[in-house]
C-alpha cells in the first residue's frame, strides 16, 4: 500500500510504500528510497512536527 506523505508540483514528493522512504524530485524526475521501520517514520515525523514548530 503507498501513502502520499507530501506532494508539492514543483517539488519533491514523499511517500511510504512496504517498508520504504520514497523521495522523488518532479522536476527533474530523480528518485531515492531507503527501508525504514514504523519505529524511525514516527521519529521522523516527530522531528518534522518539532522542527514546524520551532520555526
Amino acid at each position: 500500500m503507498k501513502k502520499t506523505l507530501f506532494f508539492d508540483q514543483a517539488g519533491p514528493m514523499l511517500s511510504y510504500e512496504h517498508g520504504f522512504l520514497r523521495i522523488q524530485d518532479l522536476n527533474p524526475e530523480v528518485q531515492a528510497q531507503w527501508r525504514m521501520t514504523r519505529w524511525e517514520m514516527f521519529k521522523l515525523g516527530m522531528r518534522c512536527l518539532l522542527a514546524s514548530l520551532t520555526r
